[in-house]
């Protein structure tokens, strides 16, 4: 049976707090990952905590794409779930994307596929 839907997770580690503190840039890197693959945004739903961390969450007409943020504990956790197939190529433009804006080296990568 061919999947339906996949799920990509992504741990983000050892991540500079202020790289995930401020909501405009972690939505514009959001963004920018949507635009690497083709999908579309419907809608933006975004939510600060108190006194630091945010969600933020885009639907998409494909699924959603959604960032947990913990400044905290200078980590973050992102999840692309879609029912468009990603190709190989898409999925490492990601990774360095993700990467490269939050300067760390320390991502891991989960792919789920149901």
């Amino acid at each position: 049976m061919k999947p339906v839907f996949s799920t990509i997770s992504y741990g983000l580690y050892n991540i500079e707090s202020y790289l995930i503190e401020d909501g405009f840039c972690t939505e514009k890197i959001l963004e920018e990952i949507v635009a690497k693959t083709g999908l579309h945004i419907v809608k933006k739903q975004k939510h600060e905590f108190s006194p630091q961390g945010l969600s933020m969450t885009f639907i998409l007409a494909e699924s959603h794409i959604a960032i947990h943020t913990y400044p905290e504990l200078k980590s973050a956790y992102i999840t692309l779930t879609t029912c468009h197939k990603l190709n190989e190529l898409q999925r490492k433009e990601i990774l360095e994307k993700i990467k490269n804006s939050f300067n760390t080296d320390n991502v891991i990568e989960k792919i789920v596929s149901v």
